[in-house]
């Protein structure tokens, strides 16, 4: 192939994938999510949602801290209809209107398997698996795999994230 295609075809390539993205932000960091999506987990179980693990009617809260110790804020929200969303890391606690905004965060799909949550997501490094195990009140982050073109993922473990349920009245609905 000649210089002058790879060229072009590199543009095309980049423009191509960077056409669906949409960027958000705030002070604390930057998020991009796609307009559309291809969850595999939503393939293998033809939108079958199980709810008796996760709860629809709040929010699921976690305050991790970042590499200089400042706190952080995000959540994760789940859907009747097997969609989640996971926020972005906020420099305060997220205000009302920013839990139904659903624009500073990540898109995905869930299904309950035995006695875990299978959250698939895509973020900023592609599509990802995460599996989170119910604990008091709440949800613990236990092991993440990425997504691979070719070969089985491997999933590693997480740092101890636990994600606390808080209850909302939540009016926004997923649209993805």
């Amino acid at each position: 192939m000649s210089a002058g295609l790879k060229n072009i075809v590199t543009i095309i390539f980049f423009l191509t994938v960077g056409i669906d993205n949409r960027c958000h932000g705030q002070p604390c960091g930057k998020y991009c999510t796609k307009e559309k999506f291809r969850f595999t987990i939503n393939k293998k179980h033809a939108f079958h949602t199980d709810t008796s693990l996760v709860k629809t009617n709040g929010i699921y809260m976690c305050m991790p801290q970042s590499n200089d110790g400042t706190p952080r804020y995000k959540f994760i929200r789940f859907f009747e209809n097997g969609r989640t969303y996971l926020s972005g890391d906020y420099c305060s606690f997220p205000m009302p209107d920013a839990i139904e905004d659903l624009k500073f965060g990540f898109y995905g799909a869930y299904t309950v398997s035995g006695d875990s949550v299978i959250v698939e997501m895509y973020g900023e490094n592609g599509y990802g698996k995460t599996i989170f195990l119910p604990i008091n009140n709440g949800l613990k982050e236990t092991m993440y795999s990425k997504r691979k073109l070719l070969g089985r993922s491997v999933f590693t473990p997480v740092p101890n994230n636990s994600y606390k349920f808080i209850r909302k009245q939540l009016g926004s609905k997923s649209t993805w």
